[in-house]
């Protein structure tokens, strides 16, 4: 007769003890690894849908070397005469907000210490849920911020909101590509706690220069 193999209650107590530290090591990771990617996916999404946008205006209003840029003057982000004429009437927005609909969405903008960065911004949905809004920053380029899941939090520089310039010389990038060292760009820097308004506007430049993956040393 074969013996019949049993186990002490101590012997399932410390079994189930290792098997949950090993979850416990094992499921955050795997989870950040899942947010990491997930990131990564809508960012690119995202920007291929703003540099989509540039293309369909520019069927109307000709080349963006020959855009307007003066006109971010008139009135603040959105509101702008340049968003109006070179953006809005090429936006499909979400069902629940509308292109001029006084629903328009209004949140801040948190630097990547989340930290408020600005306050005052209006955003337009998006139909994949993207939020969308820009400001000026001179006669030669303005600011395009993507946030990948809109209103929902941290709407955070780094994690889920990015930031993007758009040239009068045609070229549409992430704010700091042109810089070699993502984590020193002044002011800018995809590094924590460095206190400036803005940081972590680079983020989305170095996951592109990554080859779209979040790279080593990312402040995650």
């Amino acid at each position: 007769m074969k013996r019949k193999i049993t186990f002490t209650l101590s012997e399932v107590l410390i079994t189930l003890v290792i098997v949950g530290i090993v979850a416990a090591i094992t499921v955050p990771l795997i989870y950040t690894s899942y947010q990491k990617e997930a990131t990564v996916q809508k960012l690119k999404k995202s920007y291929a849908a703003v540099c989509d946008l540039v293309k369909l205006s520019e069927l109307d209003n000709g080349p963006l070397a020959t855009w307007e840029f003066d006109s971010t003057y008139n009135s603040y982000g959105v509101n702008s005469d340049f968003f109006k004429k070179y953006f809005e009437p090429y936006i499909i927005t979400s069902k629940k907000y509308g292109a001029h609909s006084p629903d328009r969405v209004s949140y801040p903008v948190n630097n990547i210490d989340g930290q408020t960065a600005n306050n005052i911004l209006v955003w337009y949905v998006l139909a994949d849920g993207t939020g969308l809004t820009m400001f000026s920053n001179g006669t030669y380029y303005c600011w395009i911020l993507i946030d990948i899941n809109a209103s929902n939090p941290p709407n955070r520089l780094g994690k889920d909101i990015f930031m993007l310039d758009i040239y009068r010389n045609g070229k549409v990038r992430f704010w700091g590509d042109t810089y070699n060292n993502f984590i020193n760009v002044f002011g800018y820097a995809c590094k924590k706690g460095s206190g400036y308004q803005y940081a972590g506007g680079s983020c989305g430049a170095w996951i592109q220069a990554a080859g779209w993956k979040i790279p080593n040393g990312y402040p995650w």
